[in-house]
């Protein structure tokens, strides 16, 4: 299970760093937010999201639960 949640977060994380700079998503927070709220929703994401450009921050949100017995939020 931990497995298959490694390979979901790593696919995510390559997916959005190769299409970012193909789709113009660098400079538009809310196709980010879109990409990966669809994966959250999926159930194939939890974590938080920073993307940023130089020392701009675009975009940055948490998902799901950073520890799931104490249900303190990922931030």
């Amino acid at each position: 299970m931990l497995r298959n949640r490694l390979s979901s977060a790593l696919a995510f994380a390559t997916a959005l760093v190769l299409l970012a700079p193909v789709a113009g998503l660098a400079a538009d927070s809310t196709a980010i937010a879109k990409i990966v709220s669809d994966f959250h929703v999926e159930e194939r994401f939890s974590g938080s999201v920073l993307v940023a450009a130089g020392d701009k921050v675009i975009y940055e949100a948490g998902f799901g639960e950073a520890d799931r017995t104490w249900h303190v939020p990922n931030r």
